[in-house]
């Protein structure tokens, strides 16, 4: 295969007489330019009326109360409401995860192996249309 420097160049073709195509450029537009300053001269739009219609202070100095608080009864730090919301979302993506990787490889291993039969399948469908999709009925 010969590169663009070794090539030898046909003269009955004038195809081979072209130079390559030039290569497109990885910067920067001036349209991306454009772009970027509308973008930020709408967020400051929007962060200028939020400050000057809604004219509110933020106490911010309770917030930390939200994450960890004093235990009347052992006077030790513990968890708040916050750090107690961030670990059960956690725990559940956690849970969420290892069940998905769990039916995703039993379901693969059934699509790659012929001995098993399609009731894996089935049974996940079937978990999962009676379980989320099924209409409430009152």
């Amino acid at each position: 295969m010969a590169t663009a420097s070794t090539r030898l160049i046909d003269p009955l073709n004038p195809m081979d007489s072209r130079p390559p195509p030039k290569r497109p450029r990885s910067g920067l537009t001036a349209v991306d330019y454009l772009v970027i300053g509308g973008v930020l001269a709408v967020l400051c739009f929007i962060g200028y009326r939020a400050s000057s219609v809604l004219v509110y202070q933020w106490d911010w100095s309770s917030i930390p109360g939200y994450f960890f608080r004093r235990d009347a009864k052992t006077g030790s730090w513990t968890a708040n409401l916050l750090i107690k919301g961030l670990m059960t979302t956690l725990r559940i993506a956690f849970w969420g995860m290892l069940i998905a990787t769990v039916l995703g490889v039993l379901i693969a291993c059934r699509l790659h192996s012929q001995y098993s039969g399609c009731t894996l399948s089935i049974s996940v469908l079937l978990l999962h249309h009676h379980t989320i999709d099924a209409p409430v009925r009152h």
